[in-house]
């Protein structure tokens, strides 16, 4: 499980984490044993920078990450936290290359791959994301993702950023990404099917789910890490 209440969790409306509570939080994420924390975003501020180093200064167990927009500045102020690794969110949807983001489908593959390589040329553990992946031509988010792995990525990440999908939808999606390496699911709630389709990515070859403490997160919230602990242990 990667845990995000640090990151998208508190973009939740009326929270604000402290650096000292971010880092009590970040030590029961690792006795409940996370796998990933996703420690914040470090182009935010230099009090998000300093809540992330707090993080990284605890010496957890847990890979301690930093949620980096698809720029080079980005990653350089993830470094300067000492992040173990970084997640790296490129758009996917034809809405958010082009209406978002202001470019074409082949120059984002370009960026995409020249960011991953920066990344793990500086020794990062990279994830990608494909931003509004479950309202992307599933080819295209398909020829996207395999970019990433091939410039060096370490997973990529099928996300539901908008809550748009159900599991049939999700699940279609994630077994086309599992194929050339692995793969997480990052899914929102408003449609209450967050813990459904993450149940559904897992069934087919996902092996890493975004989650957040109690369903924190924007909107209607993120998928909940004891919903999907408990959920995976009895269904």
């Amino acid at each position: 499980l990667l845990d995000t209440t640090l990151r998208d969790g508190e973009q939740a409306p009326g929270v604000s984490l402290s650096p000292d509570e971010k880092g009590e939080i970040a030590r029961g994420l690792e006795r409940a044993g996370v796998s990933v924390i996703e420690a914040g975003s470090a182009c935010t501020g230099a009090g998000e920078r300093r809540a992330i180093s707090r993080g990284t200064d605890l010496d957890l167990e847990a890979r301690v990450t930093s949620f980096c927009r698809g720029m080079r500045s980005d990653v350089d102020l993830a470094l300067d936290c000492d992040v173990d690794g970084v997640h790296i969110v490129v758009p996917a949807s034809d809405r958010h290359v082009e209406g978002k983001v202001g470019t074409s489908r082949e120059a984002n593959l370009e960026a995409t791959a020249e960011l991953v390589e920066y990344a793990t040329d500086h020794d990062l553990w990279v994830e990608v994301i494909g931003e509004d992946g479950s309202r992307a031509d599933l080819d295209y988010l398909e020829e996207l993702m395999a970019t990433a792995l091939d410039a060096g990525a370490d997973r990529t990440c099928f996300a539901d950023t908008v809550g748009h999908t159900g599991p049939e939808r999700t699940a279609e999606a994630v077994s086309r990404l599992a194929g050339p390496g692995p793969v997480s699911a990052h899914t929102h709630d408003d449609l209450g099917l967050g813990v459904a389709n993450a149940l559904a990515a897992v069934s087919v070859g996902a092996d890493l789910v975004h989650c957040t403490v109690n369903g924190l997160g924007e909107r209607a919230g993120n998928v909940a890490l004891e919903e999907v602990a408990i959920a995976l242990r009895h269904v």
